[in-house]
């Protein structure tokens, strides 16, 4: 039989508990592993969103007068008004399905109360500038696809995302007997944070927050095309 000296000893007990400590990790998953979405399984979150401000456009009214000929005459300016949706904060929740750890669908809710403030301005019957205001009831509804690239991981708990998407919008004002509905479309980059349950079978509790531009068509609106908004969400998130 042949004797194994101290060196060569030594050296088998290193790699021998390099060996076992890798298959170790490997059934376990990797305890290194970035965190990821598991696929097949929900992720619930709810928080609050600051939405920013809508320029919605204006009108200017004006009176012609009769007169005899084929050419009109010029108009005569009445008043002038300008509109826009104030900032403000709305809840916020979203549902996710991850569909591989890279890729998930998500449909997010929204719900908040802007102001709508019209100034007018050049009113021939009166000096100087007035200012009306009224509470908009605002609701949308939007589905996102969300993309985590794996260069996004910090660390084994923090994971980045993008997203762009697009929905429903829809606003109810003076005393929500008047309704207006547009589209919506959006891009923006986000972060999950697992508190707990990053990479374990089982629940999983963390926070989430993201930025998105927001492209609106529609809605409450004195002037075709399209507006553009930041929105920014922050909320807590538990994964089944």
């Amino acid at each position: 039989m042949r004797r194994v000296g101290p060196a060569a000893l030594a050296a088998l007990l290193v790699v021998g508990g390099g060996d076992a400590t890798a298959q170790s990790a490997a059934s376990s998953g990797g305890s290194s592993a970035a965190a990821a979405l598991r696929p097949g399984h929900l992720v619930v979150a709810i928080g609050g969103a600051w939405i920013g401000a809508d320029a919605v456009g204006g009108v200017r009214a004006e009176t012609r007068a009769s007169a005899p000929g084929t050419t009109s005459p010029p108009g005569s300016g009445l008043f002038a008004t300008d509109s826009r949706l104030g900032a403000a904060p709305a809840a916020d929740a979203t549902v996710t399905m991850a569909i591989t750890p890279n890729w998930a669908v998500e449909v997010r809710g929204a719900m908040g109360r802007p102001t709508l403030t019209t100034t007018i301005t050049d009113d021939i019957e009166a000096t100087g500038t007035f200012t009306a205001t009224t509470d908009i009831a605002e609701y949308a509804v939007d589905a996102s696809a969300l993309y985590h690239p794996p260069w996004a991981a910090v660390g084994r708990t923090v994971r980045g995302y993008l997203l762009a998407g697009g929905g429903y919008l829809r606003q109810l004002y003076d005393r929500d007997a008047l309704v207006e509905t547009g589209s919506t479309m959006h891009v923006g980059a986000g972060a999950r944070w697992w508190i707990t349950g990053s990479r374990a079978p089982g629940m999983a509790v963390g926070l989430t927050g993201d930025l998105r531009w927001v492209f609106r068509r529609d809605g409450i609106a004195f002037e075709d095309g399209t507006r553009s908004l930041p929105a920014v969400a922050v909320r807590a998130f538990v994964g089944f």
